[in-house]
């Protein structure tokens, strides 16, 4: 088993969503939690004409394991959520 300093990894993995999200679209994060809860979430918006693809980052910011984190996404108006298969 190899050691790994986690909070590197996590980094690197966020960078690299920011760099390729960055390529040929308009780019928006919003913050959607505070600072001081115990999960923070961030949102990655990408617009691509008339699609908007949304990427989540929760970070859990107890010392604990957090089992069951669920995410509920709600719509106003004329949008509605669309799940897509990844290639």
């Amino acid at each position: 088993m190899t050691d790994f300093d986690m909070g590197e990894e996590i980094g690197s993995n966020i960078e690299d969503l920011i760099n390729a999200s960055k390529k040929e679209t308009e780019m928006y994060v919003y913050q959607l939690t505070g600072y001081s809860d115990q999960i923070y979430a961030e949102a990655f918006l990408e617009v691509h004409h008339f699609d908007i693809l949304m990427k989540i980052v929760l970070t859990n910011r107890t010392n604990k394991t957090l089992p069951n984190v669920q995410v509920e996404l709600l719509t106003q108006g004329n949008l509605k959520a669309v799940e897509k298969p990844q290639p």
